[in-house]
């Protein structure tokens, strides 16, 4: 017996089939390429999704022929939207959540609600990297296109929709979209009629964890799933990692280190306090009436081009000693003092997230000096993310409640230096998950409860989650840093003239 988690990211889709106490039968990936027709613009065609998961569908059933999936869900990014058509086919590239065209149309849409009324009703502040933000860019840009749409569906909407059910989609993934009403869980007529959009053009939203249906022929041969697999309603990929890394109680915090770096601990209210949306806490729905308060930075982003685009040299000689290159790298850091570089990449390549919610922030790289070496930009680029996970667990210390332990999963939580620099700047203590794919375990458990593999969610979590390793902080180092943290934050303050002058 075998439950199929699906991640379904920003770059990449991740499939694992796990046994019914976690352990990973067989996984496999596929990675698909955005494109930028303008700046600010991030587009993928839609297709990609459903080929990907075909793909890594018919690999990992490849891997396991006598052990077929029984059922599946998907974790997936949330601000993405796509349109559907009334024969349920897309018409339009997916509007993925690292586009910030619609600058203009949430700065008229604001005018007519103001934006501490929007983040009361949805627990998300003002943003063009939300659903309807770019709704409201295709109905002034494309009127053709969002004529011939019938819904306007986030990643598991399209899903459902492209598996002949209704294009339902789950409570956390609608609240990343803008428009959803977090307390009352269904879409905000007063947010939608603000903007002239019509509720009807809006995916069902349904709790995470329930049962869909069961794939016919047809569909199960477009997705390589079998047929009969019964499919479930997942979550937000942050939500789903809260579950697959066991958080989900108060004081309980959980950390995604992906394209997107997110910390989520949960309350039973959502907090709308001027306070809160100083700060952009994002809040969103999780199970049982509780409430995911959630903190994020783009860092994947800032290491991924780190390595491609400065770490070519590095890249060849890993190839030659049969290493990856984060192994090479990390070794030659290893061989630098335990000490502040004193340079600072921001990675906010993609604009800033919390604290400051500012698309026009950009990537920023300041100290180099002629004797600035690629391993020490790499581990600046690590210290930088430090700085800003422990600017980030301030903020959820101070908004939600303190904490002393983070449980952390994802590929940036494979690197020994860089998990002991968050713990040694932010003094928090770090678990490691037994499985870096937490996202797909925390979906595929919400299945396993489903279809009846598990009697309880609780059960689900005693018999798949498990701690790797633990990793605490050297309080000297702390001090240590202490100064380049406030540099790091001068730093980001001191660009504004520069990002108040930028045009996207």
């Amino acid at each position: 017996m075998s439950i199929l988690g699906f991640d379904l990211g920003t770059g990449a889709c991740k499939g694992v089939a796990f046994d019914s106490v976690g352990n990973i039968l067989a996984k496999a990936e596929k990675g698909y390429d955005t494109y930028s027709p303008s700046p600010g613009w991030c587009e993928l065609e839609p297709n990609e999704f459903i080929n990907a998961i075909r793909e890594v569908c018919l690999s990992i059933r490849a891997k396991i022929p006598n052990d077929e999936p029984i059922a599946v869900a998907f974790s997936s990014h949330g601000e993405t939207i796509i349109p559907v058509g009334y024969d349920r086919k897309p018409v339009g590239p997916a509007y993925m959540n690292a586009d910030n065209r619609a600058v203009v149309e949430v700065e008229e849409l604001i005018k007519k609600i103001p934006a501490k009324r929007i983040y009361e009703i949805t627990g998300t502040p003002p943003h063009p990297m939300y659903g309807l933000a770019n709704i409201l860019w295709v109905k002034a840009h494309e009127p053709e296109r969002y004529e011939a749409t019938d819904k306007f569906c986030p990643p598991e909407g399209f899903l459902m929709a492209m598996m002949g059910f209704e294009p339902v989609c789950n409570y956390s993934n609608c609240c990343r979209n803008m428009a959803f009403d977090i307390r009352k869980k269904e879409w905000s007529r007063e947010i939608l009629d603000a903007a002239g959009i019509s509720v009807e053009r809006m995916c069902k939203p349904v709790p995470s964890g329930q049962l869909v249906g069961q794939l016919d022929k047809e569909h199960a041969e477009l997705f390589g799933l079998p047929e009969g697999i019964s499919v479930v309603t997942g979550g937000f990929d942050h939500f789903s990692t809260s579950i697959g890394s066991g958080a989900i109680h108060k004081g309980m915090v959980s950390c995604s280190c992906g394209t997107y770096e997110g910390l989520t601990t949960l309350s039973d209210e959502p907090n709308s306090s001027d306070e809160a949306f100083d700060c952009c806490l994002n809040t969103f729905c999780h199970l049982d009436g509780k409430y995911s308060n959630f903190v994020y930075v783009p860092a994947g982003m800032g290491t991924k081009w780190m390595v491609n685009e400065v770490c070519a040299a590095e890249r060849m000689k890993a190839e030659e000693q049969g290493k990856s290159v984060y192994q090479y790298l990390a070794e030659e850091v290893d061989k630098l003092p335990k000490t502040p570089t004193d340079i600072y990449f921001a990675p906010h390549l993609v604009g800033s997230c919390t604290p400051y919610n500012n698309p026009a922030a950009r990537g920023v790289i300041y100290g180099i000096t002629p004797y600035t070496t690629r391993p020490q930009l790499y581990k600046a680029t690590y210290e930088c993310i430090a700085y800003e996970y422990t600017q980030l667990c301030d903020l959820l210390d101070k908004m939600v409640g303190e904490f002393d332990l983070v449980r952390m999963s994802g590929g940036g939580a494979r690197s020994e230096f860089a998990l002991q620099l968050r713990c040694d700047n932010s003094g928090k203590t770090i678990e490691c998950l037994e499985t870096d794919e937490a996202p797909a375990l925390g979906v595929a458990i919400l299945a396993g409860v489903a279809v009846g593999v598990f009697d309880s969610l609780e059960e689900g979590l005693e018999k798949n989650v498990r701690i790797r390793t633990t990793v605490k902080p050297n309080i000297e180092i702390t001090a240590k840093y202490a100064d380049a943290r406030k540099m790091y934050d001068t730093l980001y303050q001191s660009l504004a003239p520069v990002r108040d002058g930028w045009k996207l």
